[in-house]
């Protein structure tokens, strides 16, 4: 089976804030999982960076939607969940130094959706090694990282899986 980037472009969601402000993006990695940055999370959450303690997981949970998928684009409603964090892996320098100190699988966090997605209304995407996209670069609903933030990503994956 052949896909396209609209097939991609489906697993991209939007993160929002109480107000219903998107405050970033993350991707649908399972039917039931999301993969996001701590930092959107973050501001998702309205967390304060100088009084709260935001290395701490969050409980809270927040609005997300797919704002590509097939629901919304033929305008019978988008698909939209509620999420909660189930793991949470910040950048301890982070609110220091921008993300310029980060290390490799730093700033991710993985989020438990509400409810299942069917993959017949969006297909998750698949992680795959950098030095995949050699041999394969048009297979599938593919996102490719390097090996260092793949391998932290699957860790935390399969850890609840």
């Amino acid at each position: 089976m052949s896909y396209t980037f609209r097939d991609c472009q489906k697993a991209i969601a939007r993160i929002d804030n109480s107000d219903g402000v998107v405050r970033g993006s993350g991707f649908l990695v399972s039917s039931r999982y999301l993969l996001t940055c701590v930092h959107v999370v973050i501001d998702a959450l309205g967390l304060n960076r100088e009084t709260e303690n935001v290395l701490k997981t969050p409980t809270t949970t927040f609005s997300i939607d797919f704002p590509s998928s097939d629901a919304e684009i033929s305008r019978t409603g988008k698909i939209s969940r509620t999420g909660k964090v189930v793991l949470w892996n910040p950048c301890p320098s982070f609110f220091d130094t921008w993300l310029k100190e980060a290390r490799f699988g730093e700033d991710i966090a993985l989020v438990e959706l509400n409810e299942l997605i069917p993959a017949s209304e969006i297909e998750p995407v698949i992680l795959l090694p950098l030095e995949d996209f050699e041999e394969e670069p048009e297979q599938g609903n593919r996102i490719y990282f390097g090996s260092n933030v793949l391998d932290k990503t699957a860790s935390m994956i399969r850890h609840i899986m």
